[in-house]
């Protein structure tokens, strides 16, 4: 299946659409932001503020969780169980949007160092990073 982006912030996207969740969002009409309870809407009234693509990941997630966590319980080893629950979602979440980032920076450190020199950010004045003992 060949990968497509969006014609406003180039994210990928499923084959079928032009513009992503949040940008299909605005075109809409609609604010392109949703509230999002973070451990449920039945077990917190507690939200975060989340863009459409994201809030959708999230429910998408939390759909697949045990019934047991997904059940308002004031057991409080279940309440601990979802709010680990939460931050192992958030943190798997994190962790794959770095991978383009990772990407991106590599690619840009290499042209830089290509067009610029292979200490380029000096002539930038831009401070040197001293990142375990390498300088």
């Amino acid at each position: 299946m060949s990968e497509t982006h969006c014609v406003f912030c180039n994210g990928k996207i499923p084959p079928e659409l032009d513009v992503c969740r949040d940008h299909l969002a605005l075109v809409q009409g609609f604010s392109g932001v949703e509230e999002h309870h973070i451990e449920g809407r039945r077990n917190s009234r507690d939200v975060v503020i989340q863009p459409v693509s994201i809030h959708a990941v999230f429910n998408s997630k939390m759909n697949r969780w045990p019934e047991s966590l997904r059940t308002p319980s004031k057991n409080p080893l279940l309440k601990i169980a979802r709010h680990l629950q939460v931050m192992r979602d958030s943190a798997a979440w994190f962790l794959s949007a770095t991978d383009r980032d990772v990407d991106w920076l590599i690619a840009l450190g290499l042209t830089m160092e290509r067009k610029h020199g292979s200490e380029w950010w000096r002539e930038k004045r831009i401070a040197d990073l001293d990142v375990g003992g390498e300088s």
